[in-house]
């Protein structure tokens, strides 16, 4: 743009403002401002008639006035119609970021609000040259993604239509190529409502929601339920290209109205090569646990157990882990770890698991499969395959394979029924089979638990590496355990503890408890008597439980 001539630019855009009311923006006016208007459009680097329109705008501004087409109709005293001519002029200005169209959302062509460009305002006010121009940019691109979610917000709010939707979309791609995850989305050549979906769900995702429901998703982008329909469609049968390319995953639940939309492994590496960091906890939902989370707890197990265990964390630990798999595929062999720990209840075994996941710096994704098990016909082997599906998205996401914990397996691991007649065996028979069909093929590390390895099915036992037998600790043990949870008992008290009483190390925890919540209310600790008192309740209440865990009938 040129540099200003003499006479004052703010001087000529008052005499044009003031010179145009009542003109009815005829042709002849222009020929008439032609002395104002030529030097106004050299300084502006424009033809006369934008130079026209700015000079307008620039007065409404200072003004404090926020006109639409039908208002400037007012001040010409002429036809709204007549300044549709001159739309093409205030494309050329906006494109230019002279002029800037206000996101109101109106789509009547005469309801259109322009504002112009406060730096244009300020280089007038102070005669000085007109730098460059650009549209006021974003800070960083979480600002830009805060924009693509409030644009949905206007469509929800029905301020904008759909169409209006994906202009914004195409401008803030265009304008924004500067941002690394912006140029990538771009390079994936997406449709924008595509984009909007991908960006938005980026978006709650980095501020901790990470899961969108699906059917307030496309509410939020549609307009026309025939529209909506037809692109939930495609999402559901994998034809849009976000499903298909692992931009992002639906997460089915028992009924369609629940189900979530979340992102999917390529998407979660978009954001790693960005640097953009997310929250595995908030990412995955609450059976994610990171190891920072656990808490450090000091667990006493026999000899032949502690040397088992100490194998396996050694195996865990990084460095050690990298050996054995390039080891392991050198010879054509799965660099998938599977350990089954196995024993009675109370011995420990996944307080073990939880520590293992904090000592190696391993995310844990815990599964109780008896809650994973649905009622409806044919959504259990869903749900079993969703469960590997959400292990390797979390895996994608983490700097060390994490470990997929199956707590209390019973109900799962357990003897096929033969010539089953009824649906329910029929489930049961076909969700183990792919609960084995996966484990054959998993890469990761799982590790589960069960009370009952008695009723573990022979294909089971062949798809874990390492089993671990739990049993209860030995009177030694016992008394370490004792000391850790009673401190201010002698060794010689924990010694007597744990040859009187044969306890595992969950009903010694018990115990500890109750003299803990003994010192709250009584305000002492409790005796060597009262101990054994809490000691004699818990073994009558273990004569009237003669069974642990769960039982089948055939």
């Amino acid at each position: 743009m040129k540099q200003a001539s003499q006479p004052n630019m703010l001087q000529i855009i008052e005499q044009v403002y003031d010179q145009s009311k009542h003109c009815m923006l005829e042709e002849t006016h222009f020929k008439k401002l032609e002395n104002e208007l030529q030097p106004l459009a050299e300084y502006l680097g424009t033809n006369q008639q934008q130079a026209f329109f700015v000079a307008i705008y620039i007065v409404t501004y200072l003004k404090g006035d926020d006109d639409d087409l039908i208002d400037l109709a007012r001040y010409f005293d002429c036809n709204p119609l007549r300044l549709l001519h001159y739309v093409k002029d205030l494309k050329a200005l906006e494109d230019r970021c002279v002029l800037m169209r206000k996101e109101d959302g109106n789509m009547i062509p005469t309801r259109v609000r322009y504002l112009v460009n406060d730096v244009l305002v300020d280089a007038v006010l102070k005669d000085m040259p007109v730098p460059t121009l650009s549209r006021p940019g974003f800070k960083d691109v979480y600002e830009l993604l805060e924009k693509v979610y409030k644009i949905g917000r206007q469509r929800k709010q029905e301020i904008i239509m759909t169409f209006i939707l994906e202009h914004n979309m195409t401008r803030l791609m265009r304008e924004n190529m500067h941002f690394s995850l912006i140029h990538m989305v771009d390079a994936l050549q997406l449709k924008p409502i595509d984009n909007f979906h991908l960006l938005l769900v980026i978006w709650k995702t980095l501020i901790g929601d990470e899961r969108e429901f699906l059917p307030e998703t496309l509410e939020t982008a549609f307009d026309r339920s025939s529209s909506q329909a037809r692109y939930f469609q495609a999402l559901l049968s994998g034809e849009n290209k976000l499903i298909k390319h692992k931009l992002l995953e639906i997460v089915s639940a028992d009924f369609l109205d629940f189900s979530k939309i979340k992102l999917g492994k390529e998407a979660l590496q978009m954001l790693k090569r960005c640097d953009m960091r997310v929250s595995q906890r908030k990412q995955h939902g609450e059976n994610t646990i990171l190891p920072q989370q656990i808490m450090r707890k000091s667990l006493y197990f026999n000899r032949e157990e502690t040397a088992q265990l100490g194998q396996v964390e050694k195996l865990l630990y990084e460095t050690n882990l990298k050996k054995v798999r390039r080891r392991l595929s050198s010879t054509k062999m799965s660099g998938g770890i599977t350990v089954l720990f196995h024993g009675a209840a109370g011995t420990g075994k996944t307080e073990m698991v939880m520590q293992l996941a904090r000592r190696t710096g391993r995310t844990l994704i815990k599964v109780d499969i008896s809650q994973s098990k649905s009622m409806w016909y044919g959504e259990s082997e869903k749900l079993i395959k969703g469960i590997f599906s959400s292990y390797s998205s979390v895996a994608d996401s983490c700097d060390l394979a994490p470990i997929l914990f199956f707590n209390e397996a019973d109900a799962i691991i357990s003897s096929r029924v033969e010539h089953s007649k009824t649906t329910f065996d029929k489930t049961e028979n076909a969700v183990q089979n792919i609960l084995l069909e996966e484990i054959e093929q998993f890469d990761g590390i799982l590790i589960a638990t069960t009370n009952l390895v008695q009723n573990l099915d022979t294909a089971f036992d062949r798809r874990f590496l390492f089993k671990v037998l739990f049993n209860k600790p030995e009177p030694a043990v016992k008394a370490s355990i004792w000391k850790y949870k009673l401190p201010h008992l002698s060794k010689e008290k924990c010694l007597l503890l744990a040859k009187q009483h044969d306890f595992s190390g969950g009903q010694i925890d018990n115990i500890a408890r109750k003299c803990e919540m003994h010192m709250v209310l009584n305000g002492r600790k409790a005796t060597m008597a009262e101990v054994h008192g809490f000691c004699d309740k818990e073994e009558l209440m273990l004569k009237h439980n003669t069974s642990i865990g769960f039982r089948r009938v055939n």
